[in-house]
């Protein structure tokens, strides 16, 4: 590879390696051919360069990386009250799309590594909410959500999630030291994926939080379920909560496998880590095909940090055959992984949860999201990260790419 690479560029070059010496001495020769072998590096890196092929992050100061599916132009915040929607809008400014900032903006004071973070807020009744205005305006008021969504439709621009490929995704967040929520309800959920053909939330991934800790949601859906007419809302029970409580020896031992190891796991989701960030790496490929269960190749892979200290592999979830929930479900299949979609993944990020989780409280809930983004299967685990770090290996702001050994342009 690196010789035809290196072939086509003295090509591109003009030059021929038997005609070198025309240009002077051998100590010129030696600097001419130095030159081309790190040029002819950087060349070959290149060529298989991971690919950040999705970033949301913040750092052009405005929300277009969320742009709607007609024009990249416009934020798609469809689910943000419309009043408190986004003042740094960055593009075309249209009113529907501009509000006062009050449940999403850009902080430069609370970052992980960029020039901004984005804060979600979701307000409760003494914190200035008001219905109808605060109500979902995807749903109704029996919800609350700021979220945005990526692309609506990936494969009209980034196609960044494809169904039946390998991808990196990263996310950060952060908790102010005062974040509470009620007990009521069901847990509020800060990040989720799902697949094109499916309609319910959390899809076949989510990240939820509440004063307890993380959960992480594994929901598998295949296109067999889906073609039969099955509900991903119906079977409630496909949707597995891993936390620090479950699942035990107790409640779906079968289930301890997805750990890599039980008491580390439950300990990283039980530290809300609060006024500090906590980052989350997922290494996933989803395959909802069980038949024949060999050829399934899905997997999910969850990593995660709080602050400063070390990378935790939290979940490690490969296809399961024979599943079996017990008195949950008297019915056993074969589990992928993730749900069935055809046009590919989509994501969002932000706050939703229901109304009794919120309405009451003292005060509102607020999260920071930083260093959002997804890599190819070419990607490695430090690119993902803001610091450079990885399991094993501690965080430094300074980590690049490595520049070419100095052997190969010294001489």
């Amino acid at each position: 590879m690196i010789r035809k690479c290196g072939f086509t560029l003295l090509q591109i070059l003009g030059l021929d390696m038997s005609k070198i010496m025309f240009f002077g001495s051998a100590a010129v020769s030696r600097a001419l051919v130095g030159v081309m072998l790190g040029l002819l590096f950087m060349f070959a890196s290149a060529v298989s360069m991971a690919e950040l092929t999705w970033s949301g992050d913040f750092n052009d100061g405005n929300f277009l990386n969320y742009h709607s599916n007609s024009n990249v132009n416009e934020v798609y915040e469809f689910f943000v009250p419309r009043y408190g929607r986004s003042i740094q809008y960055g593009g075309q400014v249209e009113p529907d799309h501009v509000g006062n900032g009050d449940l999403l903006s850009l902080q430069s004071s609370i970052t992980r590594g960029g020039k901004f973070a984005a804060k979600f807020t979701v307000k409760s009744l003494a914190g200035g909410g008001v219905e109808p205005n605060d109500c979902d305006p995807a749903i109704d008021c029996r919800t609350r959500r700021t979220t945005l969504l990526m692309q609506n439709q990936l494969l009209d621009f980034y196609n960044a999630m494809p169904y039946k490929k390998e991808r990196w995704l990263s996310v950060s967040f952060y908790l102010p030291s005062d974040f509470a929520v009620s007990e009521e309800g069901w847990m509020p959920v800060v990040w989720g994926s799902k697949g094109s053909a499916m309609t319910s939330f959390p899809g076949w991934a989510g990240v939820l939080v509440d004063n307890n800790g993380w959960k992480l949601v594994h929901r598998y859906f295949s296109e067999k379920m889906w073609n039969d007419g099955d509900s991903p809302n119906a079977n409630w029970w496909l949707a597995i909560p891993y936390s620090s409580t479950f699942p035990d020896s107790d409640s779906w031992p079968q289930g301890l496998v997805d750990f890599p190891d039980e008491k580390a796991s439950k300990a990283a989701l039980a530290n809300l880590n609060l006024g500090g960030w906590t980052d989350f790496v997922f290494h996933f490929r989803t395959d909802v095909d069980t038949e024949p269960f060999s050829n399934n190749v899905g997997f999910w892979d969850a990593y995660m940090r709080a602050g400063t200290g070390p990378w935790v592999h939290v979940l490690k979830i490969r296809p399961m055959k024979d599943v079996n929930y017990g008195g949950q479900s008297s019915r056993l299949y074969d589990r992928g992984v993730g749900q069935y979609g055809p046009q590919g993944l989509t994501s969002q990020v932000g706050l939703y949860m229901p109304k009794e989780r919120i309405w009451n409280q003292p005060h509102n809930v607020e999260i920071y999201v930083d260093n959002y983004k997804i890599g190819d299967e070419r990607t490695t685990f430090e690119e993902m990260t803001h610091d450079g770090s990885s399991p094993g290996k501690a965080g430094d702001a300074a980590v690049r790419r490595p520049a070419p050994p100095e052997a190969l342009v010294a001489e």
